[in-house]
């Protein structure tokens, strides 16, 4: 039983994932949309909303959004989103969901480096990864929900057996992701080096790393991938310009 769900459920994943319809997964999407916003909602020690809410930046997002998608064949019109939250990362949901966090904003040098990581996680959500990683880890759910007895206690516990079961295919997504993404940067003409530069640095911790779940903590990072996304890099293009990227900026500072 065991067997079935650490080995022979992941290995099945990808195959589960195209049986499942583009609308069902969008729908499914919107759950841990909303249960990301208020977890966030703890995070967030002011008074400010918590969806950043700027026009002009949600446009220029909206639109390299767009253009990205369709390169990548996107089976989901992308939906960004940009929360206040002082963390350095961005995440690919269900379905058609791609967030973004304020530290993020916070610490990337340019408008390329933000726009290198929408394209990472499009590219995720293109090959519906964050669906494949929900099969695996109701599997997990369900292995020690059986082990224990307990359905909620076995939710509680999941999150240790889904992350033993990722471990294996993590690396290979996010190189996957990589490779898609600056492949429709380069057919934009826009350069994927400042993403490069950008994953270097937030290879370090995060200072507040140890009290966030691991899953808004999960892009790891190191010279070979860095060195990798430099070499398939092909343009020179810059992603915007300084005025938008000016107001992207300070998208959550108001």
């Amino acid at each position: 039983m065991a067997g079935i769900f650490v080995f022979f459920l992941p290995a099945i994943a990808s195959t589960i994932v195209n049986l499942i319809p583009y609308t069902m997964e969008q729908k499914l999407g919107l759950q841990p949309r909303d249960q990301l916003i208020g977890l966030a909602g703890h995070l967030n020690k002011n008074d400010k909303s918590l969806v950043c809410t700027s026009p002009t930046a949600q446009a220029i997002l909206d639109k390299r959004a767009r253009e990205l998608a369709t390169l990548m064949d996107s089976p989901f019109p992308i939906t960004v989103t940009v929360l206040r939250v002082p963390i350095t990362n961005a995440l690919a949901l269900l379905g058609d969901q791609v967030i973004i966090l304020s530290g993020l904003l916070d610490q990337a040098k340019s408008g390329d480096e933000v726009i290198g990581v929408l394209a990472h996680e499009i590219a995720h959500v293109v090959r519906r990864d964050p669906m494949q990683v929900s099969i695996k880890q109701t599997g997990a759910t369900l292995l020690v929900s059986l082990l224990i007895g307990d359905i909620f206690g076995g939710a509680a516990l999941s999150g240790i057996a889904s992350s033993v079961i990722e471990s294996g295919y993590s690396r290979d997504a996010e190189a996957a992701s990589d490779f898609l993404g600056v492949t429709a940067l380069n057919q934009l003409g826009l350069t994927a080096c400042p993403l490069a530069d950008f994953m270097g640095r937030i290879s370090q911790a995060d200072p507040i790393s140890d009290i966030i779940p691991d899953f808004l903590n999960t892009h790891l990072a190191g010279n070979d991938r860095r060195d990798a996304i430099i070499a398939l890099s092909q343009e020179n293009g810059r992603a915007m310009s300084g005025y938008e990227w000016k107001a992207l900026k300070s998208m959550c500072e108001k």
